[in-house]
């Protein structure tokens, strides 16, 4: 989404008002300031899609949580599929963690394992590894659960293995909100909001379009 197009759907954040859930958006770098100004009395908050690992130095390219934090974000998210795609590590994803936290913002983590560990059943053990550098922060992470290939393909975990995944990250992070993320949409929310313990979702595609998005809240 172009930051224009963040804008324009901006100016229409005052129609969520009535929402009783939470609502966080996420633009691109370049949108965040200006969004964060447009949607500064409508209860609607800003976070990021990433932040350095680094807290300062020569770093060029990367933006750091400090900054984030300065121009209006309440959020960042972390580890998002696409990023570990490109080479971030556990380690790294941890350090991010801590620069969020330091900057005074809550970070939104993402996990999730792709289509083999699934059909091996191994999803626990995969997840595991994951969360294995930050699970001391329970209490202060948001983790946002996106199996690799549910997100863009419209398939879905059946209702009783996300029932399950999620009881196991409760189990594991007793105090983080939980979300789900992939092939969240219209035709999908209703079934996935009956799911136990999902707390919210991570919606991609589908949120771009703003009356699909009104209508998944409803």
């Amino acid at each position: 989404m172009t930051t224009q197009a963040a804008l324009t759907w901006c100016n229409r954040a005052q129609e969520l008002g009535d929402a009783q859930a939470e609502i966080v958006i996420c633009p691109s770098f370049l949108a965040l300031y200006p969004v964060a100004q447009v949607i500064k009395k409508s209860g609607v908050s800003v976070g990021a899609q990433t932040c350095s690992s680094h807290t300062n130095g020569s770093y060029t390219g990367q933006v750091s949580a400090t900054d984030l934090q300065q121009v209006g974000c309440r959020y960042v998210i972390v580890g998002h599929s696409e990023e570990r795609a490109t080479g971030a590590t556990d380690a790294e994803i941890a350090q991010k963690i801590e620069r969020v936290l330091e900057a005074d913002m809550k970070p939104i983590v993402c996990i999730g394992e792709p289509w083999d560990i699934h059909q091996q059943h191994t999803t626990p053990e995969y997840l595991e590894q994951q969360i294995l550098l930050f699970k001391h922060l329970s209490s202060e992470i948001i983790i946002a659960y996106e199996p690799l290939w549910a997100i863009g393909t419209r398939k879905l975990p059946t209702v009783q293995n996300l029932t399950e995944i999620i009881a196991w990250l409760k189990n594991e992070l007793p105090n983080s909100p939980l979300l789900y993320g992939g092939s969240v949409n219209k035709e999908t929310v209703s079934d996935l909001k009956k799911v136990q313990g999902i707390n919210g979702f991570l919606i991609g595609d589908a949120s771009l379009d703003f009356n699909h998005f009104n209508f998944m809240l409803s």
